[in-house]
């Protein structure tokens, strides 16, 4: 996956799982904090707190508060990473993807501990289990979510690189002339793709954009030249040849749908 594809800001999903991240993230450094004062908060990243834990271990049985800032210390250096993928995730899904390799390594150390747990009857621990198991669901549903938004803005760009100059057209029947005429574009009401502005080319050159019911006046060459015409997205394109001459041309278009298909109609006036 191409880390550089910046992403498109529409999926919910994927914003979902970065608030779970963050959750995770900001409950874990509180749970580092509150531990020692039988308080705990569920959405938790599992080895910082152990870290944590040994910590305060070690500062009751030597009475040194040294082992307990060191614990400390250890267990917040361990949600850095959390904290990187979450910064940096927003535009790039791949540091998604790290994130999810982090969370799975903390559930699998979370799964290892479970009959340490049970031996101090401890039975919360299948809780901390089912919360980890949500949170690695909302992350790989995140990351498919990271995956198609990188494709649609893929195919996005390829939609508007290809519209720049959508129609080839011969060279051969549009020779460079200084002499010009007049010609009118007017799109026709339709409600079939009101919204999408319909985008008019002259030998591959945007000269214009219509939107519904709008109409253009533009100059265009004496010489014979191709008109095109297409929906903007790229559903609809429609071309001709324009006969060389002088007379003023008028034309209208509009989006004519089909069974399964759409097209450009082009109306000489």
């Amino acid at each position: 996956m191409n880390d550089k594809t910046t992403l498109l800001p529409s999926s919910g999903k994927y914003k979902n799982a970065r608030l779970s991240l963050l959750i995770i993230l900001l409950l874990s450094v509180v749970n580092v904090f509150v531990m020692f004062a039988d308080t705990y908060f569920l959405f938790s990243a599992h080895i910082a707190l152990v870290i944590a834990n040994v910590g305060f271990v070690l500062k009751l049985e030597t009475g040194e508060n040294a082992y307990l800032l060191i614990g400390i210390v250890l267990s917040l250096i361990t949600l850095i990473p959390y904290l990187v993928c979450w910064i940096f995730s927003k535009k790039h899904a791949g540091w998604l993807i790290a994130a999810l390799v982090l969370f799975a390594i903390d559930t699998v150390f979370l799964v290892i501990d479970i009959p340490a747990y049970l031996d101090f009857g401890d039975f919360s621990i299948f809780i901390d289990l089912i919360v980890h198991v949500i949170v690695l669901y909302e992350l790989v549903v995140g990351v498919k979510a990271g995956f198609a938004m990188q494709r649609e803005a893929k195919e996005a760009a390829q939609i508007e690189e290809n519209l720049s100059s959508p129609f080839d057209f011969d060279e051969e029947i549009a020779p460079e002339s200084a002499e010009t005429r007049e010609m009118s574009v007017r799109r026709k009401k339709s409600f079939v793709g009101c919204a999408i502005p319909m985008v008019v080319y002259v030998n591959g050159v945007e000269v214009c954009r219509l939107k519904n019911g709008q109409a253009e006046t533009l100059v265009v060459p004496a010489a014979a030249f191709e008109l095109g015409v297409a929906l903007k997205n790229g559903f609809a394109v429609n071309k001709l040849t324009v006969e060389s001459g002088f007379d003023s041309l008028a034309y209208t278009v509009w989006v004519k749908t089909g069974f399964s298909s759409a097209s450009v109609v082009i109306d000489r006036e």
